[in-house]
Formats: structure tokens, C-alpha cells, sequence
């Protein structure tokens, strides 16, 4: 084989996937940018495409407002990778996923003012019954997954059953605790327009360190409920609803415009 046939093959993946292929499409056209390009940023150039430079995120010392409501995010709409292939080789990444276009450059610009880093958009098609187009974020570094795996207590691959709230989160400042929430419903809430708000996850363990995160915002919920393997709580009641509002979306620098609008459209319905 020759480096033409490589990326004879690349061209191939592109037309099969309908985009520009990224080393996760292809176990095989990766190995092969290894072997006979030393690099995968290598032979995209060589093939005609747009590479950016090698980046490497700076991770803050210290929990800000605005990393507090990227870690809800995560937790709630977000995935850990790290696993090694065949040849020894890691591939570690951090995703947060939207299935609204408007949210991608809300997303960008918050990655980038924690952590200096401009991260790669790509388009993954949903199935089942939301056919929506989604969206994935990706920070590709070995050393964020770990920092948020061992400082964040964050679950590597599938977390639907193992999340937890953040111990950081837990014994932080008040407005943290509302950033971190503020990421979490705009993760995985649900803000109907009946007036209320509920939060479902498969970690009982997450829903309790949730519920204690609301009684410190001094926002009452109503008890935690189980159907079948979900667990949930919700908040019904207008004055909570408005507390949360004040505390966590009021003056936000970053939120999702429609669950901001669903919150306001509760509280200023009848004025």
C-alpha cells in the first residue's frame, strides 16, 4: 500500500459518512494515518483539508461560576472517553452533545473561556424517535478526561446509573451550586408549560445530591420518585420556580435561550 491508497481510502470514508471523517469514524484509515503518515492531522493536510494546530486545554486551579455550569452540562448531556486500542494508542476526549444549531457557538465560546480551547463541531445523527440532527463538541486531551475523572469524580463511558453530583460542587459557594444546576436543567431538564420543572436520571444517588443542591438554594422539590429504573424530581411550585430563576438564569452570561424562555414564560405568564 501506498500513502495514495490511504488516502484513496479517506476519500472513500468521506463520501460513505457525507462528512469530513474524524480518527473516530475509522479504526483501520487511523492506524493507516499512523503508519504511513505518522500523524492523522498529517494526512488530512496532504489530503486538501483544514488542519488546526496541536491544542492543549488549560484546566483552571480553582471552580468558576462558568466551569460549574460546564460540569452540570456534562454530567447531564455530556460523555468521558478513554480506552486504548490494539496498538497501545489512547484516545481520550470529552463530548457535549446539542440537537440545536443555536447552541453550538454557546458552547464553543463557554469551552473555550474555561479552558483556551476551540473545540472540534461535529455532526452524529440521532436515532429512534428524536430524529433530530445532534451535534458533538469535542475536547480531545488525555489530561481534561483524567482531571475530571479524578478532581470532578467523573465516570469514564456510560454514567446513566453511576452519576453523581461533583464532591466540589457539594461544598462550594452558592452560586456555583446555582451555576451547576443551571447546567443541568439546560443538559436534561424538562420545563413544561403547566409550571413545572423535573429532572430525571438512571443514579438515585445523583437525584439525592441534587435534592440537597436545591434545599441550599432554599428551593423546595417534591419527593424523590421512582418509575421503574428512573428516578426524578420535580418543582411545581411558583415561588421555587422563581427562586430559581433568580438564582441560577437571571443575568446569566451563559444559558440555553430556550429554556431561559420556558422559565419565563411560567413566571411572567399573567402580566
Amino acid at each position: 500500500m501506498e500513502k495514495e491508497d490511504v488516502l484513496r481510502e479517506l476519500k472513500e470514508l468521506e463520501t460513505a459518512l457525507g462528512r469530513r471523517p474524524t480518527r473516530h469514524d475509522s479504526n483501520r484509515v487511523y492506524q493507516l494515518s499512523r503508519k504511513y503518515f505518522e500523524k492523522w492531522n498529517n494526512m488530512m493536510e496532504e489530503a486538501g483539508y483544514e488542519v488546526r494546530h496541536l491544542q492543549y486545554p488549560k484546566i483552571p486551579e480553582e471552580l468558576t461560576n462558568d466551569l460549574a455550569y460546564f460540569l452540570g452540562l456534562l454530567i447531564t448531556d455530556g460523555h468521558l472517553q478513554y480506552a486504548k486500542n490494539k496498538r497501545g494508542y489512547t484516545n481520550a476526549a470529552t463530548y457535549l452533545f446539542t440537537s440545536y444549531e443555536e447552541e453550538i457557538d454557546l458552547l464553543v465560546d463557554l469551552i473555550y473561556n474555561i479552558f483556551k480551547y476551540i473545540p472540534y463541531v461535529g455532526k452524529k445523527k440521532k436515532f429512534g424517535f428524536n430524529q433530530r440532527e445532534a451535534y458533538q463538541i469535542l475536547i480531545t486531551s488525555k489530561q481534561l478526561v483524567i482531571t475530571l475523572k479524578e478532581r470532578f469524580n467523573f465516570p469514564i463511558g456510560n454514567k446513566s446509573l453511576t452519576a453523581i453530583v461533583p464532591k466540589c460542587i457539594m461544598h462550594t459557594t452558592t452560586k456555583n451550586k446555582a451555576s451547576f444546576l443551571r447546567g443541568v436543567i439546560d443538559g436534561d431538564g424538562c420545563i413544561k408549560s403547566n409550571g413545572c420543572i423535573s429532572i430525571y436520571s438512571g443514579s438515585k444517588k445523583f437525584i439525592e445530591d441534587l435534592n440537597k443542591i436545591l434545599e441550599a438554594l432554599q428551593i423546595k422539590s417534591k419527593n424523590i420518585l421512582q418509575s421503574r429504573n428512573v428516578f426524578l424530581i420535580y418543582i411545581s411550585n411558583k415561588k421555587d420556580i422563581e427562586r430559581l430563576y433568580e438564582k441560577c438564569y437571571k443575568n446569566s452570561v451563559y444559558c440555553y435561550p430556550r429554556k431561559l424562555m420556558s422559565l419565563e414564560r411560567i413566571i411572567f405568564k399573567n402580566e
